[in-house]
């Protein structure tokens, strides 16, 4: 009888225990999953991880993994897109709106984004001759995103009306347009064409290195990439691509100056371990040629440079190279080129980056043909809540020009510019917010009348439809 009772014991066990040895290996197998999106996507979203979510673990990893990709790449990216259509976003005129403010299935985003401002230095004078103004900006915009298994495009278009209460000419209007079309030939072969389109007439705040901010100097700027990206292996990747960038002045006198098209040739091979992780070195040729301006010139530039992440909050990208620069004329003007990158995430809640570059140039002065620029930016982002955050930004850039085209000009001559500023977003409801903000500049220049100070007081509110 205890034989017959410790067989039906034994086959009891024998039939229970793989169950129970499946479900604990199933349990540990959640647990991994759940500790490893913790651990390598950041604890900033532990949060949409829990034991409850444990059977979609697989489909909170590809949420992870996107939203992690938009923290650590689209955030640069699409601050990068907003300060190309707008020259002066840092911090205005739009405050950081991340890509997962929207629906993923949103293909279609109107947007509209009014303020009123005061400005005590509209045209960017100096000390009595500063004329101040309330200015009203109305910015409205369409972005159309079209995701396909292989292929993606994205349209975005944004005309900006500035208003001026105490100026002659009343209304000055930019038009910016952006048109990105990205193919996916196979598992290999990626190729991208991107156009973007801008009309400035408002001064620059901050002039850069190409951009004249004197009044009514108004223009046309054109830039049109096509990126090819071929993996070699799963690691290795050749890129080539090809791009030109095409100024056009409205002013006679600006346009013999600064009309000008440049073509960029560039080659160069990147090494990616892993998705944190990579190492490149390119080759890149330029010509410039000026409409009427003598100072047409031929580039070429070699860079290595490489990224890498440092646990789950800080990531660092670092490039450096040099640039041997011949212009028509005879003149050389060769330099080291930098550029790195800083960002780090203490918290969910607060997120920095910071930036430096030195490199050559296009310049803005008619007797100087190159200059040489220092500059540091950064920028720190911080949430109260969900819906209200702070963005708060500076920015130094160091312009030394030594190289000149007439013999009764000075040796050298520098030109720094500084501007820092901050601004609050609260979204009232969803998709709207509201903001207010401020910004101080300041240029500091040997040259006559290119020195200023300007400080502008903002507050509006940016509707996504």
């Amino acid at each position: 009888m205890k034989k017959i009772i410790f067989m039906l014991i034994v086959f009891a066990l024998s039939s229970y225990l793989p169950a129970v040895s499946g479900e604990i290996e199933d349990e540990i197998e959640i647990e991994d999953s759940i500790f490893e999106i913790n651990r390598d996507m950041g604890l900033e979203y532990g949060d949409f991880v829990t034991g409850q979510q444990a059977q979609d673990v697989e489909e909170q990893v590809d949420i992870e993994e996107t939203l992690f990709e938009i923290e650590r790449d689209g955030w640069l990216k699409y601050d990068d897109f907003l300060s190309d259509l707008h020259r002066d976003f840092y911090p205005r005129p739009i405050p950081y709106f991340p890509e997962y403010f929207f629906d993923k299935t949103d293909s279609f985003i109107p947007s509209l984004r009014v303020t009123q401002e005061y400005d005590d230095n509209i045209q960017l004078n100096e000390g009595t001759a500063k004329e101040a103004s309330w200015k009203t900006n109305l910015a409205p915009s369409i972005k159309l995103r079209y995701p396909w298994d292989q292929t993606s495009l994205a349209v975005s278009y944004t005309p900006s009306f500035i208003f001026y209460y105490n100026r002659d000419d009343k209304l000055d209007l930019n038009h910016s347009a952006y048109v990105d079309l990205r193919h996916e030939f196979g598992p290999r072969l990626t190729v991208g064409i991107n156009d973007d389109l801008l009309r400035k007439e408002d001064p620059e705040d901050i002039r850069p290195s190409v951009g004249i901010y004197q009044e009514n100097a108004d223009y046309w700027k054109n830039a049109a990439v096509l990126d090819v990206s071929y993996n070699l292996t799963r690691k290795i990747y050749l890129l080539l691509g090809y791009s030109n960038t095409w100024f056009e002045y409205d002013k006679k006198i600006m346009a013999d100056a600064f009309d000008r098209l440049s073509h960029n040739g560039e080659a160069g091979v990147k090494y990616q371990p892993n998705p944190y992780d990579s190492l490149d070195i390119t080759y890149r040729y330029r010509y410039t040629d000026y409409d009427v301006n003598p100072s047409d010139y031929h580039s070429n530039l070699i860079t290595v440079g490489g990224e890498h992440r440092f646990g789950k909050h800080l990531t660092a990208k670092l490039r450096g190279g040099y640039e041997i620069r011949d212009y028509r004329a005879g003149d050389n003007l060769n330099n080291p080129y930098a550029e790195a990158l800083l960002e780090y995430i203490f918290s969910p809640r607060f997120k920095t980056e910071l930036k430096y570059w030195y490199k050559t140039d296009d310049t803005f002065e008619f007797q100087y043909r190159g200059l040489r620029v220092h500059g540091v930016q950064g920028k720190a982002v911080y949430y109260f809540t969900p819906k209200t955050f702070l963005t708060v930004s500076a920015r130094a850039e160091f312009n030394r020009f030594p190289s000149k085209t007439s013999k009764e000009e000075p040796e050298a001559r520098s030109e720094d510019f500084y501007s820092w500023g901050g601004n609050i977003a609260h979204e009232i409801k969803t998709d709207v917010f509201l903001e207010v903000g401020y910004k101080y500049s300041k240029s500091d220049s040997e040259f006559t009348n290119d020195s200023y100070q300007r400080n502008q007081y903002y507050a509006g509110f940016n509707w996504f439809f």
